[in-house]
């Protein structure tokens, strides 16, 4: 059985296959990825505009 890193790591993974060939949509991956999985919310707002995106 995996452990709940392990099975967001492979949601992570599949949904990147999903939206590799569309540059609109991975900006919005991004942001929800960062949103979940950064418990520090002006660091996760941070990250995600030093990136190119414009908010969470």
């Amino acid at each position: 059985m995996c452990d709940n890193s392990d099975e967001k790591k492979n949601i992570l993974i599949q949904e990147l296959k999903n939206y590799k060939n569309s540059e609109k949509k991975f900006p919005e991956l991004l942001k929800k990825y960062v949103k979940e999985n950064v418990p520090d919310t002006m660091e996760a707002e941070r990250f995600v505009k030093s990136n190119g995106c414009n908010t969470l």
